[in-house]
């Protein structure tokens, strides 16, 4: 489902959040009090959508247009100013995987597979202990894909 299709429900009335239309955001703007939420102006479109799906196509859309409307309104400018700084630094933000790097050794064992489970899986040769998945680590696939590789013979 797109936000394109989700829209009409991040700013349907009623939701005490104040990062989408209803009693909440209402409370932190009340000139929308009693404005159907698909009729507010497309500054506090942006905004809700700033919050709640700041990556989205849909962000983009209000974005550009609320940027065409604030060229040489200053009060719109301001808001719109302060909203892309909030996104920016939303954005700055976030962790992305291939941005996070070990900073001590990393060791490594082989050992005979004993059991697998969601928890991870125990070895033959460490009983008792417990080696868990890491989402940042090699997954099960990768693992019986390198040993698999390891141990493939090719046809001469």
């Amino acid at each position: 489902m797109s936000y394109r299709q989700l829209l009409p429900s991040l700013l349907r009335e009623g939701t005490g959040c104040r990062c989408r239309s209803g009693a909440g955001y209402e409370a932190l703007h009340p000139e929308l009090k009693d404005v159907n939420p698909e009729d507010y102006p497309d500054i506090h479109k942006m905004a809700i959508l700033a919050d709640v799906a700041p990556y989205s196509r849909e962000y983009n859309t209000y974005r550009q247009r609320v940027g065409k409307e604030a060229q040489g309104n200053t009060e719109l400018e301001i808001e719109y100013e302060k909203i892309l700084n909030r996104v920016k630094k939303t954005r700055e933000s976030v962790i992305r995987m291939q941005d996070r790097h070990f900073t001590a050794p990393v060791d490594e064992i082989a050992g005979t597979v004993n059991e697998v489970s969601p928890g991870g899986i125990t070895l033959k040769e460490y009983p008792g202990r417990l080696f868990q998945f890491s989402s940042v680590s090699t997954s099960a696939a990768d693992m019986s894909a390198r040993i698999l590789g390891e141990h493939q013979v090719f046809p001469s």
